[in-house]
């Protein structure tokens, strides 16, 4: 996480996200914050998190639009 490349941190950031258990965002921030992770790993978590495809399979659908129309009687 201390490296300066920027690849290296994504990876090493979701190694951390698949091994707690695809933690979210909120919990991962927390717990880089809590062991005292550089400032722009933490920045980066976001990012990773939004790529996951299981954590993206698990996200609920957008709304449908669905059209109406009135009937005059």
């Amino acid at each position: 996480l201390k490296s300066d490349d920027e690849s290296v941190r994504k990876f090493a950031l979701q190694r951390l996200h698949l091994r707690w258990y695809h933690g979210t965002t909120s919990m991962m921030i927390s717990m880089l914050k809590a062991a005292n992770a550089p400032a722009r790993a933490v920045s980066e978590v976001q990012g990773v998190v939004q790529q996951c495809d299981v954590c993206r399979g698990w996200q609920n659908p957008p709304p449908h639009s669905v059209a109406s129309t009135r009937l005059v009687q």
